[in-house]
C-alpha cells in the first residue's frame, strides 16, 4: 500500500507516523505525521490521504503498467479565525498563494479555519527519499514563513494594510541599507 511506503520513507527520516484505518467518519485509510509542535506549543499533524486514480477505458493507455496515485498531504493550522478577520485573511491568502509555485492555503469560511494543502499526482515508482522530503521540507518551510503571519489576521492582531505596510517599509530599509 502507497501509504505503507510513504511511511517507511517517513520514518527513515525521522518523522513519527501512523496509518490509520478507514471508519465511518472519515472513509479513507490515512497517514498522520506528526511535525514539530509550533512556538505556541501546538501540536501539527499532517494528513496524507492517497488514492489511485481511475481512468475511463477509453482514456487508459495500454503502455501503463498501474495508474497513478492522487496523494495529498494537508495540515489544519491550529486556530480559527475571528468572523470579523474572515475577508482580512481571504485576502492575505490570495495574495501568498500568488508567491508560491504551488499555491496550497486554504480557507474554510464556514468553519473559520485555514489548511494548507499540497496534491500530487505520483506512480508508486515515484516514492523515492528525495521526492517525499522536498514535499515535506516545502509544507514546513511555507508553515513557518506563513503560519504565524496568517495567526496575526486571524485573531485581529493586525490587518492586511497593516501587513502591506510592514512590508514597504522592510523593502525600503532594506534598499537603504544595501546604499
Amino acid at each position: 500500500m502507497i501509504l505503507d511506503q510513504l511511511k517507511d520513507i517517513l520514518e527513515k527520516e525521522s518523522f513519527e507516523c501512523a496509518v490509520t484505518p478507514a471508519t465511518h467518519k472519515i472513509p479513507f485509510n490515512r497517514l498522520l505525521v506528526i511535525l514539530d509542535l509550533d512556538h505556541k506549543k501546538r501540536e501539527r499533524i499532517v494528513e496524507i490521504i492517497a488514492n489511485e486514480q481511475k481512468v475511463s477505458s477509453e482514456f487508459a493507455l495500454p503502455q501503463a503498467a498501474s495508474l497513478p496515485y492522487r496523494v495529498q498531504f494537508r495540515i489544519d493550522l491550529p486556530f480559527k479565525i475571528q468572523n470579523l478577520a474572515l475577508s482580512q485573511v481571504s485576502s492575505l491568502l490570495l495574495f501568498l498563494n500568488q508567491l508560491l509555485d504551488l499555491p496550497g492555503f486554504e480557507l474554510n469560511e464556514l468553519e473559520g479555519r485555514v489548511s494548507y494543502r499540497y496534491v500530487w499526482i505520483a506512480q508508486t515508482a515515484a516514492l523515492d527519499k528525495f521526492s517525499i522530503m522536498s514535499i515535506m521540507g516545502t509544507i514546513i518551510l511555507n508553515l513557518a514563513l506563513f503560519a504565524d503571519t496568517i495567526e496575526s489576521l486571524a485573531d485581529g492582531q493586525k490587518t492586511f494594510n497593516d501587513l502591506l505596510a510592514q512590508i514597504i517599509q522592510n523593502v525600503e530599509t532594506s534598499r537603504s541599507s544595501s546604499i
